[in-house]
């Protein structure tokens, strides 16, 4: 889940070097390098931040006015997926409380099911 702290008003990134630091910095290289016990490379399962509630004042003080920013990485990294044939999951149905910034228990548990079920089917396309 790559992204949402770049999103902080303190590091004043736009989206373009954002995803210039998740494409350069973590995809490219994950994806290019081959494991050193086999002639392969990993599969890389990408995460789209979690909804960030900007009305709730932890939330405001380090995001601000972010909310169009995260719908639009949540989409731009969905295409860098497609783009290096990489895994997605989407997590704008997950819930962030206490502070409108971390995943929730139940949130936490929703997207470990994602991530098992993703799992269970890349298992079965490789068998």
């Amino acid at each position: 889940m790559l992204g949402t702290n770049e999103l902080k008003d303190a590091y004043a990134q736009d989206i373009v070097s954002i995803l210039s630091i998740i494409e350069n910095k973590y995809i490219k290289i994950i994806t290019t390098r081959k494991s050193q016990f086999s002639n392969t490379t990993p599969q890389l399962t990408l995460i789209s931040p979690p909804p960030i509630d900007i009305s709730k004042e932890y939330a405001q003080k380090r995001y601000g006015n972010i909310w169009d920013k995260v719908k639009e990485l949540a989409n731009w990294i969905k295409q860098l997926a497609n783009k290096y044939n990489c895994s997605y999951i989407l997590t704008s149905d997950l819930e962030t409380w206490p502070d409108w910034v971390h995943l929730d228990e139940v949130s936490h548990k929703l997207l470990a099911s994602k991530v098992s079920a993703l799992i269970d089917t890349e298992s079965e396309t490789l068998r």
